[in-house]
């Protein structure tokens, strides 16, 4: 289980705070390889959670920390990162996604 990923740890909320996460990680730099991440946010211990897919995990989170999209965890206040899953395959990350989201909370 990932819990905050270390590039996230310090994250303070600083507005444009410059924070990337490559999608090149191995293999050959002329063959750019993306990477897809499933996603458990939180609004507090014990509280509401949201499951995403992303192919930017750190945009994502900034995202919902600073409110810059209105919707469910807006509304809640769901903005705690708790876990996270890498993925290949965009495929293979929806339909994980799509598991998660039938767990029993």
């Amino acid at each position: 289980m990932h819990v905050i990923p270390e590039f996230l740890a310090g994250y303070s909320g600083e507005k444009n705070k410059a924070m990337s996460f490559p999608n090149v990680l191995v293999g050959n730099p002329e063959k750019k390889m993306r990477y897809y991440y499933v996603y458990i946010l939180a609004s507090k211990k014990n509280g509401t959670l949201y499951i995403g897919v992303t192919n930017n995990l750190v945009r994502r989170v900034i995202e919902h920390k600073e409110k810059l999209v209105k919707g469910f965890t807006y509304n809640y206040n769901v903005d705690k990162l708790v876990y996270y899953e890498v993925f290949v395959s965009i495929n293979l990350a929806i339909e994980r996604e799509t598991v998660m989201k039938k767990w029993n909370r």
